[in-house]
């Protein structure tokens, strides 16, 4: 069962499965890159940036909590970024 988007924190998922043993997902594609990318290329967030990021990791993780999914991999490589920075 997929899940509709519950808040603007999370990306939609199109479709998952698994193809000769192996799984997939395929979901919504954001040209921002990851939060991993941009530490890497500022070395560092400003503490009310990293709050606000966190927070809003956050809210997604709440979001799908309600659809009944558990996110499993909470890192700064799966915490992606929408064109505009967020």
């Amino acid at each position: 069962m997929l899940c509709p988007r519950q808040d603007t924190n999370t990306v939609v998922v199109h479709d998952f499965g698994e193809d000769n043993g192996q799984p997939f997902m395929i979901m919504e594609y954001l040209a921002g890159g990851s939060w991993e990318d941009e530490i890497k290329g500022h070395k560092r967030l400003q503490p009310q940036e990293a709050v606000r990021v966190i927070h809003e990791a956050c809210l997604g993780l709440v979001a799908i909590h309600k659809c009944g999914l558990t996110h499993r991999d909470v890192k700064p490589s799966n915490l992606l970024r929408s064109e505009g920075g967020g």
